[in-house]
């Protein structure tokens, strides 16, 4: 148990320990804007790069703040909606939720017939009955 908590910090560990060093590594780096806004694509000097470039303290910080701003803008959507509205997503969640179930249900009871049909036949077909003939009597036509 104690191994496996320790290989799971050490992982961790080293992927923020990856996660720091591209993030120090890009903030290095001059601030290149893409050529729709800059069509020369010239590094922008510290002021301006400063002000401008979203990527000033790494990288992966610009994305995790990129992150952080889109699920604030869900939340903030959240927030304006009417109990009504709400009620409405959640109810077509729901049958959505509960069209899948059924499909999977009767996935489900067709593989179940098959299983209980196979199960039926290899019964049969292990515990044969086995017939005994005490007496045989010719007809009287094959006399």
């Amino acid at each position: 148990m104690i191994g496996q908590i320790g290989r799971i910090a050490l992982i961790l560990l080293l992927a923020s320990g990856t996660l720091w060093a591209i993030d120090y590594g890009s903030s290095l780096l001059p601030c290149i804007k893409p050529s729709a806004i800059q069509p020369t694509k010239q590094a922008i000097s510290g002021s301006e790069q400063r002000e401008s470039c979203p990527e000033v303290h790494g990288i992966v910080s610009a994305g995790f703040i990129a992150i952080r701003s889109g699920l604030a803008r869900i939340a903030d959507w959240f927030a304006e909606l009417s109990s009504e509205r709400l009620t409405a997503y959640a109810t077509m969640i729901l049958a959505a939720l509960t069209c899948f179930l059924a499909v999977a249900t009767r996935q489900q009871a067709r593989l179940t017939r098959a299983i209980v049909q196979l199960s039926r036949s290899e019964f049969i077909a292990t515990h044969r009955p086995r017939l005994r003939v005490r007496h045989f009597a010719p007809s009287a036509g094959q006399a």
